[in-house]
């Protein structure tokens, strides 16, 4: 999110990670099983629970 050497106040932290969330959300919305590739699934719902893991830890480290 926030670049690691770089100050960003805290207003645009918070609006950047919830327009995430809201694109996540939208993710999971979408998400559905796909027949041909059963595995697809769970790849992407992996990745969508990792990308709000880290949202959490940079709101944590924000002070969010």
């Amino acid at each position: 999110m926030a670049d690691e050497g770089r100050t960003v106040p805290p207003g645009d932290i918070a609006t950047r990670l919830a327009d995430r969330l809201e694109d996540l959300a939208a993710q999971v919305r979408r998400l559905s099983p796909d027949w041909c590739q059963p595995e697809r699934f769970y790849e992407k719902r992996s990745d969508i629970a990792g990308e709000i893991a880290d949202i959490a830890h940079v709101a944590e480290r924000s002070g969010l």
